[in-house]
């Protein structure tokens, strides 16, 4: 059976990672790899569920 995931919940954890990650880093030094680490999902993952980077 395939997981379920709350696609809301999903983006305020990305969101709440990218924050993080950027004030940690600086909007110029921050990756993606760093903010999917962070939240605990894959790039691929923050691509399909955020329209823009």
């Amino acid at each position: 059976m395939p997981k379920i995931f709350d696609v809301e919940l999903t983006r305020l954890r990305v969101a709440k990672a990218a924050d993080n990650a950027i004030a940690g880093k600086g909007i110029s030094a921050v990756t993606m790899i760093d903010i999917a680490s962070a939240a605990g999902v894959t790039t691929g993952m923050i691509t399909h569920y955020l329209e823009s980077k």
